[in-house]
């Protein structure tokens, strides 16, 4: 933004300049004096703003474009760095992911594991006690 206004007050500038500081302004002025009517006057400054304007323009446009093309270079460059963060985060969140899920099976399996033990060792008393039972009898 304090670009275009930078631009939009050299432009101004410009203008004003060429009007009525330099030898072109001199050459505009003793032209509009030899202008009779209202209209002639109006057209000639309107020709010469259109000039000046399209002067201003091709001046300025090298620039301009020169910064257009540097900011999406710069846009380019940045995308491409933050996509390869993100690739590595993301690269590093699944390996910590793996690890974690890793860790729960195995405490799960342990967990299931002495279930089982526990779970066996408590038919192998109640099987052995219903044989007593039914031995008994």
């Amino acid at each position: 933004m304090r670009k275009l206004f930078s631009l939009f007050v050299f432009g101004a500038g410009t203008a004003f300049g060429a009007l009525f500081a330099t030898k072109r302004g001199e050459e505009i002025r003793s032209e509009l004096k030899k202008k009779q009517s209202g209209e002639e006057r109006a057209e000639y400054i309107s020709q010469q703003a259109q000039a000046m304007a399209h002067s201003f323009w091709n001046t300025v446009k090298g620039p301009l474009n020169k910064l257009a093309q540097s900011t999406k270079k710069e846009l380019e460059v940045a995308g491409h760095i933050m996509g390869k963060q993100a690739q590595k985060k993301a690269t590093e969140l699944k390996t910590a992911a793996k690890k974690e899920i890793r860790r729960e099976v195995k405490i799960a399996r342990k967990k299931l594991q002495s279930t089982v033990v526990t779970a066996k060792k408590i038919m192998k008393k109640k099987v052995k006690s219903v044989i007593k039972k039914s031995k008994g009898r």
